[in-house]
């Protein structure tokens, strides 16, 4: 079984909400999600980007907003055509909330979605995006 890891990839400093990465195992785990609500209240999460359509097991209820764009788990996946929608989502909510970025294995389609963000939103170069999201990946 994977290991149920929810990390911090992106601080707003009290400005903003945080960007959390997991894998699925972590994500679907209501019980970890809630434990984090209730532990850590400045890491509380209240948005959630599934980047595994086929995966997607988290019940909608009032305690998370969703976003599950049609990403499949495959290579051949184009995600680029994915990051304005998930900038929109990410973008609307942290002002509000943490979010939460998943995929099944928490590596590549996370760390793309996130290093759009951060390249749109903070004009992060490529280089610092990927420095914030690649050491707490499952590589």
């Amino acid at each position: 079984k994977e290991k149920e890891e929810i990390h911090l990839v992106f601080d707003g400093f009290g400005i903003s909400g945080n960007i959390f990465i997991a894998n699925y195992s972590a994500a679907s785990s209501f019980s970890l999600l809630c434990c984090m609500q209730l532990l850590y209240l400045e890491n509380k999460i209240g948005a959630i980007v599934t980047a595994a359509e086929a995966f997607f097991s988290i019940t909608p209820n009032s305690t998370f907003e969703l976003f599950v764009p049609p990403i499949d788990d495959s290579p051949q996946q184009e995600l680029s055509q994915f990051f304005d929608v998930s900038f929109q989502f990410i973008d609307k909510n942290i002002e509000r909330t943490n979010v939460l970025v998943h995929c099944y294995s928490g590596v590549s389609r996370i760390a793309a979605i996130i290093a759009a963000y951060l390249i749109k939103k903070y004009s992060f170069s490529l280089k610092e995006s990927l420095i914030s999201v690649m050491g707490f990946l499952s590589i």
